[in-house]
This record gives structure tokens, C-alpha cells and sequence, in this order.
């Protein structure tokens, strides 16, 4: 049998280091959770992130809570915020809980995902179904993306699952790449769902390219093993989705795939994509929804740029 460390170093793995220590950094274990060993009072905490040789390092907690905004470098060192739900099943967790998961759940340790937030030039971000048979977040409107395989980079990660997902393929030239933020990803999402059987870092990349979203859209074909339907949305939705207030949201343009791999322009009841577990007025319950928080704070800080004359 392949040992844990052996394993380790076969996948893209997450390390930490805690400010204002001399230790080395750690691997960090599938059964502890990362924002507690930060921040033990809080559900986030800001935290330098670097990403180098299939090691995803982060250390902190950074005492300046502002997270870079600075374009993404293949080897830069940012800060950024790192979070999770309220109800992190890891920060919950009992000693007697974790006798109960099994060996080879724990030695998957902690992978690392990335999810694009893509947004159009005319500032429209689009957003993904996943498919309904796949066993993790069935039917949940995410940004597209994926795990990070051996030796890629966030960014060259980012566009493959794009691409995988959507069919979009984008010139690295044309567009312009920032890590929004970091979510601890937990499934199931609630202790009362099951013991833990997946534990991530997502980097969520807000990717800005210099298209219309309907330029974009035309080269959209959707894998069916992975996605159902997409949309488009703009930053008054996205604001309204956040506000919590979904009763008189009203409906929004989607599409759906076909069996013949076209995509049916179709309504979407905005109120309908968000599961309530992973969706909660007030608090920030899924990476997702953090995300779509720092576009819309990208978003506000465009909007107070005095303008050009």
C-alpha cells in the first residue's frame, strides 16, 4: 500500500504555515478544518496564498484585510480572503464523528479547485447548471470549473474546465485573470447530510475578457456529463440575489441543452437558483455566493472611478 506521503505527492496538495511562527508548513489534514486553524473565533480569515510545484500554500492569518486586486502572476503571493459556511461540517466535527470515517476517505487530504467567474465586456457574468446525475451539488448553479490537475497553473486550470464545461476557449492575451477569493469546500455541506466525504480549496478567478456575452455565447456548448443549462447575469441581478429577497425576483433568460447538444433559450424562475443549503439570506453558505460577493464589490469600486472625459 502506497503511503499517505507518497500519496500526497501524486495529487495537488494544500499546505499552511501559521503567522508569527518559526514551524515548518503542514500538510493540511482532510479532517481539520483550514479557516478554524487560522482563525479559531471566525468564519474567514485573510491569508497569503502562493501556488508553486502542486502546492497550494497558505499563510496566515494577514493582519490587512484588504485582499489583492493585482492581475494573477503564475507564481505571485497574494492575500486573500479564505472562508467557509457557517455550518462547516469540519468546524463541527467530534472526536467520535472522526473515528467514523474511514481511512481512505482521509487520505484523500485536501484537494484544490478552481472555478471562473467569467465576465463579458459589457459586465455580464455567466453561471452554469450542474447536471443532475452527478454526486456532488446536483442541479447547482456555479461558476464552471473543476479539480487542478498535476502541474497546471490556477489560470491554465481555469480555462481548461471552462473549455471542458462550456466549450469556451479563450486566448490568455485577450483577458485579464484576478483570484477573487478562497472558499474551504465541504460535501456534504451539513453534518446532518452524512460525515464528510470531500474536502477543497476552491480558488474562484474572475476573468474579465474583452467580448460582449453574446460574442462569448456563440461558441457555448455545454458538456452533458457535466452541465445542463446556463445564463448570463448582470450585476442587478447578482445584487438582488444577495440581498436574499428572492419572492419577487422575477425571471431572467437561460438555456437549456437539448439532446441534440443545442442549447433552448428558455425562463428561469431567478428564485429557484440557489437550494436553500447552500443559499441563506444574511450569510454566506456556499463559495459560490462569496464569489458573486467580491465581483459585485469589484463591480461597486468601477462605478466609483471618476470617469474619463
Amino acid at each position: 500500500m502506497a503511503s499517505a506521503l507518497a500519496k500526497s505527492l501524486a495529487r495537488v496538495s494544500v499546505v499552511l504555515k501559521a503567522a508569527g511562527t518559526q514551524s515548518m508548513t503542514k500538510t493540511a489534514p482532510f479532517l481539520d478544518c483550514i479557516v478554524r486553524y487560522f482563525e479559531p473565533e471566525k468564519h474567514f480569515v485573510t491569508v497569503k496564498c502562493s501556488f508553486e510545484e502542486n502546492l497550494l500554500t497558505l499563510h496566515g492569518p494577514v493582519t490587512d484585510i484588504e485582499c489583492s486586486r493585482t492581475p494573477v502572476d503564475e507564481a505571485s503571493t497574494l492575500s486573500v480572503v479564505l472562508q467557509h459556511s457557517v455550518e462547516c461540517p469540519f468546524a463541527n466535527l467530534t472526536e467520535e464523528d472522526s473515528k467514523l470515517i474511514q481511512q481512505d476517505v482521509t487520505e484523500r487530504g485536501v484537494a484544490v479547485g478552481v472555478a471562473v467567474v467569467l465576465e463579458s465586456s459589457d459586465n455580464r457574468i455567466l453561471m452554469t447548471r450542474r447536471a443532475s446525475h452527478l454526486r456532488t451539488y446536483p442541479n447547482a448553479w456555479v461558476p464552471p470549473g473543476g479539480h487542478i490537475e498535476l502541474n497546471e497553473s490556477f489560470i491554465k486550470a481555469g480555462l481548461r474546465e471552462l473549455e471542458e464545461e462550456t466549450g469556451v476557449h479563450l486566448d490568455g492575451s485577450l483577458a485579464t485573470f484576478r483570484v477573487l477569493c478562497l472558499w474551504e469546500a465541504v460535501y456534504p455541506v451539513l453534518l446532518g447530510l452524512g460525515l464528510p466525504k470531500r474536502h477543497h480549496v476552491v480558488v474562484y478567478l474572475h476573468v474579465l475578457v474583452n467580448k460582449p456575452w453574446q460574442d462569448i455565447h456563440e461558441d457555448i456548448k455545454l458538456d452533458p456529463e457535466e452541465v445542463q443549462a446556463c445564463t448570463w447575469l448582470t450585476a442587478d441581478i447578482v445584487a438582488l440575489l444577495l440581498r436574499g429577497k428572492k419572492e419577487n425576483l422575477g425571471t431572467h433568460h437561460s438555456f437549456l441543452l437539448k439532446d441534440d447538444g443545442s442549447l433552448l433559450p428558455s425562463s428561469l424562475e431567478l428564485k429557484s437558483m440557489f437550494s436553500h443549503l447552500l443559499w441563506r439570506e444574511g450569510r454566506v453558505y456556499s463559495g459560490s455566493q462569496l464569489a458573486l460577493t467580491k465581483w459585485m464589490e469589484i463591480v461597486n469600486n468601477r462605478s466609483q472611478l471618476p470617469s474619463k472625459i
